[in-house]
């Protein structure tokens, strides 16, 4: 019976050792715990200060986008009319040196024929001196 009695003070005392370890290791654990909560929402407050200032920026360059998309625009749309300005302008070259040719040539019909297709407003200075000397 001596040794049954060894035995179980020696089961309780390993027992009570291993609920005493237990104890020390939730104390010490709540209070990482708790210092890392207070760490994740430090960090949690500092990601939605970025959020905001990040959110605020990308409205900011999305603005700059809207402005440049417009701009963009505007500068196609200018480019568009210049080059029908520019093919116009070599249209109207292209029938007046015809016009010319066929003057000095002698042929005053097909040049006074070719010279009323041109438009005289959408002429250049120089264009409009060259259409005003073609004279029958």
């Amino acid at each position: 019976m001596k040794e049954n009695t060894k035995f179980l003070w020696m089961y309780v005392a390993i027992l009570f050792s291993f609920a005493l370890i237990l104890i020390i290791f939730a104390g010490l654990s709540h209070n990482n715990s708790t210092e890392q909560t207070q760490g994740l929402k430090s960090d949690i407050t500092e990601l939605s200060k970025k959020n905001t200032e990040l959110q605020s920026k990308n409205i900011e360059l999305q603005k700059q986008l809207d402005a440049v998309s417009l701009e963009l625009g505007i500068v196609k749309s200018d480019c568009e009319a210049l080059k029908i300005d520019s093919e116009t302008k070599n249209k109207n070259d292209e029938l007046l040196m015809q016009a010319i040719k066929a003057y000095n040539g002698g042929n005053f019909t097909k040049s006074k024929q070719i010279k009323s297709t041109i438009d005289s407003e959408s002429l250049t200075e120089a264009q409009l001196y060259i259409y005003n000397k073609l004279v029958y």
